[in-house]
């Protein structure tokens, strides 16, 4: 099952289909052993890392060792790649920014924009947990290393993409668009188990594990190859789950939308405590699409996101880590929270008209403007030490 060889077929899209599952399945031998990789449940990035797209295990889209720019910034290197209309999304990790655009997975010095290594990949997103990178494709996991080299392919027996995965204790938890979700052995890739229980999005704090199901959050105690439920709290209906929970500090924030679309608040974020109470709920005008969370603050970005009109309304909203509401930005169309700062939080709004947007710096305590960048298509974003890094549709740039 092990192979080592370039990331050429990194996250290749695999045809093999899984026609239904019970509710535990065992699906290889031998898997008795006690898989030889182990990641401890309380795994942080290290302070010069930005490892996946919402940043930690809590997706709080917030590195409290980086110091990104509060006031306008510098242009310190830019990368362009061609690419199919795909887009530009990467990880940061020891020093060098890993870069997917298109079929392109490249490997560059954060320092100087020094392009250190090119590989070809069908990975559409990455994630790095202690010494592993992962390349996630439709329906592919395929883990590296750094060097480049794969250690394993997995293919996810699915009719349906992939939606996160979590690598703890000896195995990759792979959940997937349609419900369910893959145990993976975090050694060889052999494949587990499969679980029809629904879980769509994990988020971690320490040792304690949540995840968003369809209508609302439980808490997750990870048992050998499986996970168990404790608590379960759902949203005061009719809402359903709609995006990445967020653990920061002692506080869990769940995202709905409105289902059946009705008159009244078409989203809420639901807080909870680490027990599972329901401390509040939030409503929103329109759909929550992006939260990042400091250990005091929390950002919401908000849309409408009918297929007609997506993004032609909404705003970012600032509350206190308890739900007390500081300021809102209209920004008459949708927006999302990129990166949290201490005195910064970077989005970008919704340009249904043209391919350029303005990436927008605003003050976390007060809601004003500091400074606005003109960007070029999608941008998602990290902070890394003094340097903001921001993708676009065909560019990564890195701002000091």
């Amino acid at each position: 099952m092990i192979s080592r060889r370039s990331f050429l077929q990194a996250g290749v899209a695999g045809s093999a289909m899984f026609a239904g599952c019970s509710t535990i399945e065992q699906l290889s031998n031998p898997l008795h052993t006690e898989p030889s990789r182990h990641v401890a449940m309380d795994w942080r990035p290290s302070p010069g890392d930005w490892p996946k797209p919402a940043y930690d295990p809590g997706n709080t889209r917030h590195n409290p060792h980086a110091d990104p720019p509060a006031e306008r910034p510098e242009l310190a290197w830019e990368q362009t790649f061609e690419t199919d209309g795909s887009l530009v999304r990467f990880v940061a990790v020891d020093g060098q920014v890993y870069v997917t655009a298109g079929s392109t997975l490249a490997v560059i010095d954060i320092s100087d924009g020094t392009t250190i290594q090119t590989y070809e990949t069908e990975a559409l997103w990455q994630q790095y947990v202690d010494g592993r990178l992962y390349a996630v494709g439709e329906s592919k996991v395929t883990a590296g290393d750094l060097d480049g080299s794969i250690e394993w392919s997995a293919d996810i027996n699915t009719q349906s993409f992939v939606r996160d995965i979590l690598d703890r204790q000896g195995y990759v938890f792979v959940t997937y668009h349609s419900g369910g979700y893959s145990v993976i052995r975090a050694d060889t890739g052999d494949t587990a188990a499969q679980h029809d229980q629904w879980a769509r999005q994990f988020a971690l704090r320490n040792d304690m594990l949540a995840a968003t199901n369809l209508l609302g959050a439980v808490e997750l105690e990870l048992t050998h190859q499986t996970l168990n439920i404790g608590w379960e709290t759902q949203f005061e209906q009719p809402y359903d789950t709609c995006g990445p929970p967020v653990f920061a500090s002692d506080r869990l924030y769940v995202p709905g939308t409105r289902n059946p679309v009705t008159d009244g608040p078409q989203g809420a974020v639901l807080i909870l405590t680490p027990s599972g109470e329901r401390h509040q709920q939030l409503p929103f005008q329109h759909t929550p699409i992006q939260l990042a969370a400091t250990s005091d603050s929390l950002f919401v970005g908000t849309s409408v996101i009918t297929h007609s009109d997506f993004g032609t309304a909404g705003n970012l909203h600032a509350f206190d880590s308890d739900g007390t509401k500081r300021w809102t930005y209209n920004a008459d169309r949708g927006i999302k929270p990129l990166v949290a700062a201490e005195q910064t939080v970077y989005a970008i709004p919704h340009e249904p008209a043209g391919p350029r947007r303005p990436l927008l710096a605003i003050d976390a305590q007060t809601g004003e403007i500091r400074w606005t960048l003109s960007t070029a298509g999608h941008v998602s974003a990290g902070a890394v030490g003094e340097t903001l890094l921001i993708a676009g549709k065909n560019r990564v740039r890195a701002l000091r």
